[in-house]
């Protein structure tokens, strides 16, 4: 599984309560992120926490492939080694001012379904991620 095949076999879509009411139960055999994922993840939404979002199978859309919340975040650049500091402060630099931390996202929590594990959706969903937030529309 790669991400072209995750987007050709999936939709992705924010998760709300609708979305969860025409899925099958979500279980990643976590039981703690399956209790997540059932009901903590509208209080994280409500406090702006966190957002979660979902692949579901285009041929069986009450099939949740992955789950997974997002938050902002940032890196403390002080805390970097060396080599990697370098490299951000310069991309960073702001005339005389060069920032303390760098913008970042936090996967809060992932999972994905028990019943397609080891097939590879959670290194695509990883990649997605990824991509999303490298994009220059996002």
């Amino acid at each position: 599984m790669n991400l072209e095949e995750l987007l050709s076999e999936c939709t992705f879509e924010r998760v709300t309560p609708t979305l969860l009411e025409q899925c099958e139960p979500f279980a990643c055999g976590h039981d703690d992120l399956d209790e997540f994922f059932r009901s903590d993840y509208k209080l994280y939404a409500d406090k702006l926490l966190g957002k979660t979002y979902a692949f579901r199978l285009i041929d069986n859309p009450s099939k949740i492939v992955s789950i997974f919340t997002l938050s902002n975040d940032a890196i403390r650049i002080k805390q970097l080694v060396a080599e990697d500091k370098e490299q951000i402060e310069y991309v960073t630099e702001n005339g005389e001012k060069n920032l303390r931390r760098f913008p970042g996202v936090l996967i809060g929590r992932l999972g994905t379904n028990q019943t397609l594990s080891r097939k590879g959706y959670g290194t695509a969903v990883m990649d997605f991620i990824k991509a999303w937030f490298r994009s220059n529309e996002n």
